[in-house]
């Protein structure tokens, strides 16, 4: 993975800023449809797929995980529990009757 020079790094905001942005656009509504779910999920699994390499290099150095193990006991459970929430999202995001 190759570095990116610090002159060329995106400034970085202020974390409450980013919590702040990311509250309001959750209460605007606007993740509630389940297209924009099954979009959601799609773009994380295609993420998954693009960044393996960097991910498992990651697990790597982090965590001292082989790359058989970081395979099978980190990304393949991701992708896999991305693939159920896929074929499940529909019955999920039901309406649900809470018992009084």
């Amino acid at each position: 993975m190759a570095s990116v020079p610090d002159d060329e790094l995106p400034e970085l905001q202020d974390h409450g800023e980013i919590i702040q942005a990311a509250r309001a656009y959750f209460h605007s509504g606007a993740t509630r449809p389940l297209t924009y779910r099954e979009t959601q999920l799609r773009n994380l699994n295609r993420l998954f797929i693009e960044c393996e390499e960097e991910i498992l290099a990651a697990l790597a150095q982090d965590m001292r995980k082989s790359h058989q193990e970081a395979i099978l006991y980190e990304v393949e459970i991701v992708k896999r529990e991305i693939r159920h929430m896929q074929r499940n999202i529909a019955n999920y995001i039901q309406p649900t009757r809470v018992p009084h």
